[in-house]
């Protein structure tokens, strides 16, 4: 976030960024954000096997 904030000449520290978070997090600005898949895995720690194709049933077609 803070590199991205750089490329247009916008500067602010981790301490700040962290500090703006959890104040939205206090504010719940976060409960009706839906993770998505590919976001659920990453936070997980793992990715979902599907097998051979995508149905999700691990087949080995």
């Amino acid at each position: 976030m803070i590199a991205i904030a750089a490329e247009s000449n916008i500067s602010f520290t981790a301490e700040e960024v962290m500090s703006y978070l959890v104040e939205l997090d206090e504010k719940d600005e976060f409960d009706d954000i839906e993770l998505d898949e590919a976001a659920l895995a990453a936070i997980s720690g793992g990715t979902r096997r599907r097998g051979c194709c995508s149905c999700g049933r691990g087949c080995q077609g």
